[in-house]
């Protein structure tokens, strides 16, 4: 499970990375989205079902550029985002 863990947050945020050089404030919009549905999850459906707005969400940013302060909204929340997910992934 650990193993699991630190390759989606790895994951996360080399996505956070690399939309920090792609899209506008509606990604800012969609990522803190990601973050409130993530940090709602208690199993691991709702982990699969953030999985996919996550992978969704980095296909649809593509190669878009963005100003440097929704870059940081994006990282931040994709940070809290893998937070939550391994909080979700690690109760008992």
């Amino acid at each position: 499970m650990k193993k699991t863990t630190a390759l989606f947050s790895a994951f996360l945020i080399a996505g956070a990375l690399t939309l920090g050089a792609c899209g506008e404030s509606e990604h800012v919009k969609t990522a803190k989205k990601i973050e409130d549905k993530a940090c709602a999850c208690k199993d691991i459906k709702c982990v699969k079902e953030v999985q996919k707005m996550l992978m969704d969400f980095q296909k649809a940013a593509g190669d878009k550029k963005v100003p440097k302060a929704d870059a940081k909204k994006i990282e931040k929340s994709m940070t809290k985002t893998a937070g939550c997910i391994t909080k979700a992934l690690t109760k008992k």
